[in-house]
């Protein structure tokens, strides 16, 4: 089982919204190259900012799967 890290959260819930790296970098305005980096566990934000980024995640995910 992988360890809960913010990379392996934030990937995972990518793949549930059915978004790609490009699409999400889109949405959130942030470079393709920073989320693959984030994912790869190869940089990591701020805490404060991971807690922002996985709610608006969790928001995103949830508004496609009302639509």
């Amino acid at each position: 089982m992988e360890e809960k890290t913010f990379g392996n959260e934030f990937k995972e819930l990518r793949i549930q919204t059915g978004l790609s790296q490009v699409d999400l970098g889109k949405i959130l305005e942030i470079p393709r190259n920073t989320i693959r980096d984030w994912e790869l566990e190869k940089r990591v934000p701020p805490t404060y900012v991971q807690r922002l980024l996985l709610k608006e995640l969790n928001r995103i995910k949830n508004k496609i799967k009302k639509s």
